[in-house]
């Protein structure tokens, strides 16, 4: 999914992907495989994208989240991320989430994608307003 919506953002900007490429300082090469799906960015790589094109990591990875009566798959901003790091700055000089966040990076869009439905089911199911946390 990751592959589809980056490049249908980058066609939606108007760009090449040699300009996408520039932009990041990353090769032609880099983006070409990022849109046939044989690699996929990290983290920090995939935060600079969203931000770059104004969606949030969840929407640039494919993630969409299931409400009781519909599903939202409009763009959310990238407050989340900004919300995010101001609020949270503490864990990541925590050693062991940092250790989680690498696992997470190593996984497939697909497998991050599976997890992250999967904890916002379980907030789900404590009562805990997973609308609020996503930003939505």
């Amino acid at each position: 999914m990751f592959a589809e919506n980056l490049k249908m953002l980058r066609k939606e900007k108007k760009i090449t992907q040699t300009e996408l490429a520039n932009h990041f300082g990353y090769s032609h090469v880099a983006i070409l495989k990022w849109e046939n799906g044989e690699r996929e960015p990290n983290f920090d790589t995939l935060k600079k994208l969203a931000d770059y094109f104004g969606v949030s990591i969840d929407y640039l990875l494919g993630h969409e989240v299931e409400t009781q009566d519909t599903t939202i798959s409009q763009r959310p901003d990238n407050s989340l991320s900004e919300k995010f790091a101001s609020e949270y700055a503490d864990l990541l000089k925590d050693n062991n989430f940092m250790d989680v966040v690498k696992l997470f990076n190593a996984m497939t869009a697909e497998y991050r994608a599976l997890c992250l439905g999967l904890l916002i089911g379980i907030l789900q199911k404590r009562g805990i307003d997973t609308q609020s946390i996503l930003g939505y």
